[in-house]
């Protein structure tokens, strides 16, 4: 082995791992992002089968579905357990939840909003969800 090539490895390996850790950091981001999608998409779609299950069903209904009676909080999880990057508050923000009428009364639209959990400024300020179901006619079902 020639006395030149000696370190070619370990200078090879440090001009990698700074782009392979930012690989790493990078995928595990994005799978916690997308898993707050999805708990937020979850709720969605809860709510709207509930609404869609109760023709008087409200939005307060619904808060009270996730937050009991204790808080109107909801931080979404993150892959380890720990607070997520967004939360679901519908205490202190209106559009949280909201309930819309379509198809002429046909049916029912849900849409929920969560913000930022902590200051990520390189992070979407809210991510939303909407969920559209059809109202189950429950004189006919039985």
């Amino acid at each position: 082995m020639w006395m030149k090539e000696q370190g070619q490895a370990i200078i090879e390996f440090a001009i990698i791992i700074p782009f392979f850790i930012l690989f790493l950091v990078g995928a595990f981001v994005l799978t916690m992002l997308f898993y707050n999608w999805m708990a937020l998409s979850t709720m969605t779609r809860d709510a709207a089968r509930m609404a869609s299950l109760s023709p008087s069903c409200t939005t307060e209904d619904i808060v009270s579905m996730y937050t009991g009676t204790n808080t109107s909080s909801v931080h979404l999880p993150n892959l380890i357990g720990a607070q997520g990057f967004y939360t679901w508050d519908a205490a202190s923000d209106a559009s949280a939840v909201q309930l819309a009428s379509i198809n002429n009364g046909e049916g029912i639209s849900v849409t929920m909003t969560a913000k930022r959990a902590k200051n990520y400024q390189w992070l979407p300020a809210t991510i939303q969800c909407q969920t559209s179901m059809h109202l189950q006619n429950t004189a006919s079902s039985q």
